[in-house]
């Protein structure tokens, strides 16, 4: 996948509440895509406390931190991962402390899209919950991706989210991850329910865009902090998140018509198992 003639697209990944599987689904969309030829860098944005080269069972040197501070340039550091991803992991300086300014994070990010030109795409694994920073950045995105699980609790705080996201503004591109789905059916009631509350209390549906399996691979995946795929390719869970990165992968352009596009493929995977 050549990105000679176009800039790197970038992807935001959210959630409103922690410990709903944000930062493993994020690992495993950047290892499946870049296990499709793509040339991903996965930022880790939950400054001081990502946790991407924990799962990766990487140590790293340099980091966000470093490069925030101009330290280092992006290419030095970025670690390769196994899979082929370049992670710009999470490392914490006093440069950082200014993060939590928007017009800062901003020049970040600005900087991070303009040094990654010989990327395909830019994950950005955001820290959880609602902020301004993390906000920016996904409206700055060409899509997001709020990540929920059917808990009462993931499901509010990810309504919360969404329309703290609107709030600040329409034009954001965001659509609905519904990560350790027990099947189908509750997959599918999750995404009908969130779409029919953020269409009539927002005036923006929000469009479900990938459905992943409550799976037992991924527990084993992160006690061995391998990808998924070099768990167990075959499980319902690497399958349904190879099938959603398959999707971003085909997709052209991201715009307001994207979500539509991407429900309507195979990426709402069978959440049987």
């Amino acid at each position: 996948m050549s990105n000679s003639a176009r800039s790197p697209r970038t992807i935001s990944i959210l959630s409103g509440k922690g410990g709903v599987g944000k930062s493993v689904v994020a690992f495993n969309l950047a290892d499946a895509m870049a296990r499709q030829g793509a040339k991903v860098l996965l930022v880790d944005a939950d400054f001081g406390c990502g946790n991407q080269h924990l799962l990766a069972n990487v140590a790293v040197e340099f980091g966000i931190g470093e490069y925030a501070s101009r330290q280092v340039p992006l290419r030095e550091a970025v670690t390769t991962l196994a899979g082929g991803v370049d992670l710009l992991a999470s490392t914490w300086n006093e440069t950082l402390g200014e993060a939590r300014d928007v017009t800062f994070t901003a020049k970040l990010l600005q900087r991070i899209h303009s040094d990654a030109r010989n990327y395909d795409f830019i994950l950005i694994d955001h820290a959880s919950g609602r902020s301004n920073q993390a906000a920016m950045m996904a409206h700055a995105s060409d899509i997001a991706l709020l990540l929920v699980i059917p808990e009462l609790t993931s499901l509010s705080d990810g309504y919360g989210l969404y329309k703290h996201l609107l709030s600040l503004g329409d034009s954001v591109d965001c659509g609905l991850v519904i990560n350790r789905a027990q099947n189908s059916d509750e997959a599918t009631f999750i995404a009908e329910q969130f779409q029919l509350l953020t269409e009539r209390f927002m005036g923006r549906p929000i469009a479900a865009l990938a459905a992943i399996p409550e799976d037992e691979s991924v527990r084993r995946s992160i006690g061995a902090q391998s990808p998924l795929a070099q768990i167990d390719s075959q499980s319902a869970a690497c399958q349904a998140i190879t099938q959603f990165a398959t999707v971003l992968l085909q997709a052209s352009e991201f715009g307001n018509s994207s979500p539509n596009t991407i429900k309507n493929d195979t990426a709402t995977a069978d959440t049987r198992g």
